[in-house]
């Protein structure tokens, strides 16, 4: 490492302790990829502002902040790095380039799809629901009427009877739609039950124009796939 990140008062902090291991090997393999030591440390001075454990995968979550992705380094995106296309390294190693919008080489949109009884975001797990009762049932019926205002007294009378005084936002977060997934995906919803689908597929643009916090939309979709899929 460099002297700034070798230095004693960096190997005595509590960011050094925590992820000192880590730290190591995020360091090593970036070197190894001939990756500039000057990058490197602007990289693990993001990690250590972010109170992030320093890891490849991890690299999303701070591209924001630093302008270095993965594709900017010369490594592969994998789908735990959604900005991988974002920027572009010049010939001083210096990035000279942030480019907005979607990564024009990962998918354009995020898309919901039932597989199995599940509900998957792309390639994230959202929620396991069970395929007879009133979550599975109450989100099939609100796919089905994607864009439109949906109250309670447009649920077919089934539905009325099983979801009782349960608010939607509630039924939502039963099957995973929480944060910022809810936000992206149901723009429109308030307490007394009214609730607008955007549908199946959104766009990156979608997400920016509904102030989504995109670095947390991803965050909550890893979390909730590492719960619902913990192989």
């Amino acid at each position: 490492m460099t002297e700034d990140i070798r230095s004693e008062n960096f190997s005595r902090s509590r960011f050094y302790k925590k992820y000192h291991d880590e730290i190591e090997i995020f360091y090593d393999f970036l070197l190894n990829k001939k990756v500039p030591e000057k990058i490197i440390e602007k990289l693990i001075n993001a990690f250590i502002k972010t109170d992030i454990m320093p890891t490849i995968e991890n690299m999303s979550f701070i591209q924001l902040k630093t302008g270095i992705s993965l594709k900017s380094l010369g490594l592969p995106a994998s789908r735990y790095n959604p900005f991988a296309g974002g920027v572009a390294i010049g010939e001083n190693d210096e990035v000279i380039k942030k480019v907005k919008g979607a990564p024009a080489d990962l998918s354009e949109t995020f898309k919901v799809s039932v597989k199995d009884r599940e509900i998957w975001i792309n390639d994230y797990l959202l929620s396991k629901p069970h395929a007879v009762g009133k979550n599975f049932e109450f989100f099939d019926f609100v796919r089905q009427n994607a864009k439109k205002t949906i109250t309670k007294s447009e649920l077919p009378n089934f539905l009325k009877e099983e979801i009782g005084s349960k608010g939607f936002s509630k039924i939502l977060n039963e099957i995973g739609f929480k944060g910022e997934i809810l936000k992206a995906f149901f723009p429109k919803r308030s307490k007394k039950r009214l609730i607008v689908y955007r549908g199946d597929n959104i766009t990156w643009k979608d997400l920016e124009e509904a102030g989504v916090k995109i670095e947390l939309f991803v965050k909550e979709l890893e979390l909730a796939h590492l719960k619902n899929n913990p192989k």
